[in-house]
């Protein structure tokens, strides 16, 4: 009747509606089913457990269970349909769900995955079941419902197999439309509403008119001719956009990131494990070309506990090639907080644990979600067997855009890894047309490797890839403006990349995430008993190795190492894991020490003192009621108490309300309590105001408040002025002590106590604090004159230089940062500056001479009232439960000490030294006296020991050295006759250019090594 029209700007909602009109038609549903269902309760119970218990039926719209319950299902398939092979089963629930077909799991249920294929003959099912979601950013994750997981029930349907290919065609081709109206618009976003003005397509590109055109004469041939008609449109549509010259290929692989800890506990992520492998499992049933890779032992580790029959299917997809296990950590793990040996443990163990699992060590070290990366990561990686490194996250740093996509990555060393970050996307991809052409449009180095890798599923917590997955990356193999799409691994497109290696750019130093600042301070309590469980494992195997007596601590190291997880020792998950995690870290702590004195311990032994740090140090024993000695104590030795050597003489002990002062320090307060006067061996410390000022800051973070401090929040600090008066005590001549208490904020109270020994040439400073105050944050700030360029933070290996002066964007960026346990400022002679040394406190900030430290901060805590916006923990059921929705609040005692930073002092006086030796206090036992091999080193006073563990010997000791300050240089060892050292990298290989000369190495700077000190072939014992 009419021409054919020319109004294309009206085709995009017309081609949206018959996306919707064919998906419609996918399924059909044949039957619906019952199921029995046990009692929720909220310990875990296997199958076969279940069977035993009884079961009542339960009606669609039946909500059950509190958070984390697990409940079993059991259900009949009618007979007229065990026969045949084309049903699926349908599990229409609010949580996460497994299937289980002649007891073993079968395929996981979830808001991205809704049905699962029966296979012939299946006439019975289980269904485990949890009141947790699953694909958590999924648009139907919508949270659980107030009265628990929402039951809406079971049935069985069908797939229409042409609809199903048709309605991937086409939603393919939309996708591209879309995406090709956005290029010609991109100052316009569509607005999707059924009327309103549409504007004429008055210039784009002609691929956009192409495409509206052919496809809304797919529209009319549907209309007119219907499915059949429809499908022969589109594959003519897909012949005219076969590839057009040069695009670089997307190289997808399947990928489900499981946070083993966050809005769940440990033991919920087991069963994420469980679930997610088995979604996998089947998608390689029926996607051949389909890979996936994931990393993460500690998973494995559950499924073959939890599920043995799907951990032996996916060694099968191992062999096949299908499946890829890669990522070289045992967990992924922080790496700015963990101690340099608990974070090499990660990688130690995760070798290991790889090795079993695929033959040999994995080459990629995987971090999609970390939060920060350390400058001394590189070298780690190098030396244990790491060549490749990936990750997602500085994608999401808020100031500057990261200037790669393919890159070497140095670390502060010059050790490299050949690395690639994704640009514009993170890890959560749907295999979208959109997503696909972002990531090719922002990939730095297609110039050099044309090729990109898109890791694509549902992650977070877990679920994985899709079957609407799978069939998109199909269709993007040859189209137009796409990039040609294929399934591959990890480490193939590493290996490929790596042929173009000579061409690819360099990033010396750490990769500075600009984003979850506040994750270094979260959760202070738990960072504390995490530091003392490392602390704990250091005396205990420089216990087994001074006593040449066995203690297997690999099982006291994994759970240490599963402390490490990215959103557990940053305090990002809920209370509940916390309530596990503080008891575990505590007693683990305990066991560590309990065994370290049963290694030391012989019943017919004198009282005794070990030493389990490498330093010589000087402790005090009290002999009577007022009296101390103070002694000298050997490193890595036990001495009895009769044979205590009495250490050097010092003068007098001076302090009054106003000061304290001995043989090398003078320190003097005001009478508000702040620092006004600090003197180290006759240099005074150039305080521009006075020091050790507290400040309280309002802390409410735009978007992510565990992990966040905004910039605004650094500008608001309000000094802490309350009224307060000085105390001065005196225990014993050798100490002194000046303590200040005071209100703070509206609730709550605080004691800051300056303690000095005779011995000590720094200040200790202890904070008492009754903390109430929520969304603050409590920081002690050290306003210095020092305007060196860059400051010094602690690293778990080595130490990080940062601008501290105002500068650019990126330097500007930096207002809170990473310190492993201490940070220095100094001018750019290095000759002298401040150092602030804290026990278990890694959130430091240092800007014109300004050096602070954060203390505490109250954030709220993920799932707890308005920080749950995704509904995700909205469960009245679990509110019933829950204390507080602050992390913090209560008593806290927090130890530091400041001093003067001299690269010239002796080893012992440095920061790296003084973060252990402050904090690692002797250990007294009843037992033999114990002697070393080693005795002390000589030169090289930047080289700090930071770790003694057994060798496979009886008689010799392992020793882990890091360079700390970027020097130089040489140091000899000092043994006892009969030893030899050989210089040793993580994993034990030699590294013998190091040597100059018997028992004498070079180093470089910030170098990583140990000394495996041995006795010499004729020296051994018979």
């Amino acid at each position: 009747m009419y021409p054919e029209h020319q109004f294309l700007q009206i085709v995009l909602p017309r081609l949206r509606r018959l996306t919707s009109r064919l998906r419609g038609q996918v399924w059909t549903k044949v039957a619906d089913l019952t199921v029995g269902r046990t009692v929720p309760r909220p310990k875990s119970l296997s199958l076969s457990e279940a069977k035993a218990l009884p079961r009542k039926k339960i009606k669609p719209g039946t909500p059950w269970g509190n958070y984390f319950d697990q409940a079993w299902f059991c259900g009949e398939i009618p007979r007229d349909f065990q026969k045949r092979d084309d049903l699926y089963l349908h599990w229409q629930d609010q949580g996460e769900s497994t299937l289980y077909l002649e007891d073993i799991p079968h395929g996981g249920f979830d808001v991205a995955h809704r049905e699962q294929p029966l296979p012939s003959g299946t006439a019975t099912f289980w269904v485990e079941s949890f009141v947790m979601q699953t694909a958590i950013w999924h648009h139907e994750a919508t949270g659980i419902h107030p009265d628990g997981n929402l039951f809406q029930g079971v049935w069985l349907k069908e797939k229409n197999a042409l609809v199903w290919e048709v309605y991937h065609d086409w939603l393919i081709l939309l996708e591209l439309a879309e995406k090709e109206k956005q290029r010609a618009t991109p100052l316009k976003p569509e607005v999707h509403l059924p009327a309103r003005y549409h504007p004429p397509i008055e210039s784009c590109p002609p691929l956009l008119r192409c495409l509206l055109r052919w496809m809304d004469d797919a529209v009319n041939r549907y209309d007119t001719e219907g499915l059949a008609g429809l499908k022969e449109e589109t594959k003519a549509i897909y012949e005219r956009l076969r590839g057009d010259g040069f695009l670089p290929k997307a190289v997808f692989t399947g990928h489900a990131h499981l946070d083993l800890v966050w809005l769940w506990p440990e033991r919920m992520a087991e069963h994420k494990a469980v679930h997610t492998f088995s979604n996998v499992l089947r998608l390689m049933d029926r996607y051949p070309e389909f890979r996936f890779s994931y990393s993460q032992p500690a998973s494995y580790q559950a499924v073959e506990r939890l599920a043995p029959e799907v951990f032996a299917a996916v060694q099968q997809r191992m062999a096949s090639g299908q499946w890829e296990a890669t990522g070289a950590m045992q967990v992924e793990s922080d790496t700015q907080m963990a101690c340099g040996e608990a974070l090499a443990q990660s990688f130690l163990l995760g070798q290991k644990n790889f090795t079993k699992l695929r033959g040999e060590p994995a080459r990629c070290c995987w971090l999609p979600d970390a939060f920060g990366y350390s400058s001394c990561l590189p070298q780690i990686m190098a030396q244990t067997g790491v060549s490749y490194f990936f990750t997602t996250k500085l994608t999401w740093s808020n100031i500057t855009r990261f200037p790669y996509s393919s890159f070497h990555w140095e670390g502060n060393d010059g050790s490299r890894v050949l690395s690639h970050v994704t640009q514009e996307l993170g890890y959560n991809n749907m295999g979208t047309v959109q997503e696909s052409i972002d990531a090719m449009e922002a990939y730095r180095q297609v110039d050099r490797h044309p090729e990109f890798l898109l890791p694509t599923g549902f992650g977070d917590g877990g679920g994985g890839p899709t079957e609407e997955i799978c069939e998109r990356v199909r269709r993007m193999k040859s189209l137009q403006t796409v990039p040609p799409a294929e399934w591959d691994r990890v480490e193939d497109f590493f290996d490929r990349l790596n042929n173009k290696a000579e061409h690819l750019p360099s990033w010396r130093g750490e990769l500075y995430l600009e984003y979850h600042r506040g994750v270094l301070t979260t959760h202070g309590r738990l960072k504390e008993r995490f530091r003392a469980a490392e602390r704990s494992l250091q005396i205990r195997e420089a216990a087994a190795a001074l006593t040449g007596k066995q203690s297997d601590c690999e099982k006291a190291w994994e759970r240490v190492v599963f402390s490490q997880f990215h959103d557990y020792i940053p305090g990002t998950s809920i209370i509940e894991v916390y309530d596990e995690a503080l008891p575990e870290l505590e007693n683990l702590a305990d066991d560590n020490l309990k065994k370290a004195r049963q290694l030391l311990s012989a019943g017919d032994g004198e009282k005794s003192v070990f030493n389990p740090l490498p330093y010589p140090r000087i402790a005090y024993r009290e002999q009577s009621k007022g009296r101390v000695l103070p002694y000298f104590l050997p490193p890595l030795s036990g001495v009895s108490q009769s044979r205590l050597l009495p250490a050097k003489a010092v003068e007098e002990l001076k302090g009054d309300e106003t000061h304290l002062q001995n043989q090398f320090l003078r320190v003097d307060f005001d009478s508000a309590g702040r620092i006004t006067h600090l003197v180290s061996n006759g240099e005074e410390i150039p305080f521009r105001e006075p020091g050790n000022q507290l400040y309280l800051f309002p802390d409410h973070p735009h978007h992510f408040d565990a992990w966040d401090i905004d910039r605004q929040t650094l500008s608001l600090g309000k000094p802490v002025n309350t009224p307060t008066k000085p105390e001065f005590s005196r225990t014993n001549p050798l100490s002194a002590r000046v303590s200040f208490s005071r209100n703070l904020g509206t609730k709550s109270r605080i004691t800051v106590h300056y303690e000095l020994k005779a011995h000590d040439k720094w200040v200790n400073i202890r904070y008492e604090v009754d903390w109430q105050e929520r969304g603050t944050l409590l920081k002690a700030v050290f306003p210095t004159s020092f305007s060196g360029a860059m400051a010094r933070f602690g690293a778990p290996f080595g130490s990080t230089l940062r601008p501290q002066l105002a500068g650019p964007s990126d330097a500007e960026a930096q207002w809170e940062s990473a310190g492993n346990r201490w940070a220095a400022v100094q001018d750019d002679n290095h000759a002298g500056g401040l150092f602030v040394v804290t026990e278990a406190k890694y959130g430091f900030s240092c800007r014109e001479g300004l050096l602070g430290v954060s203390l505490l901060r109250s954030a709220l805590m993920p799932g707890s009232g308005e920080n749950d916006r995704r509904n995700v923990l909205q469960h009245p059921k679990r509110k019933e439960t829950q204390r507080e929705s602050y992390s913090d609040l209560g008593t806290h005692s927090i130890q530091i000490a400041i001093g003067r930073m001299d690269p010239s002092a002796p080893r012992s006086e440095h920061p790296a030294a003084l973060a252990d030796l402050l904090f690692t206090d002797p250990i007294e036992y009843i037992g033999n006296e114990i002697h070393s091999p080693f005795r002390r080193f000589r030169g090289g006073d930047s080289i700090q020991p930071a770790w003694v563990k057994p060798t496979s010997g009886e008689e010799g000791i392992f020793l882990r050295l890091h360079e700390t300050l970027g020097h130089r240089g040489k140091v000899a060892v000092e043994l006892e006759n009969g030893y030899t050292a050989q210089a040793v990298d993580l994993s034990g290989k030699p590294i013998p250019e190091m040597q100059t000369g018997p028992n004498t190495f070079q180093f470089t700077p910030y170098q990583i090594f140990g000394l495996k000190i041995e006795p010499t072939p004729s020296s051994k014992k018979k």
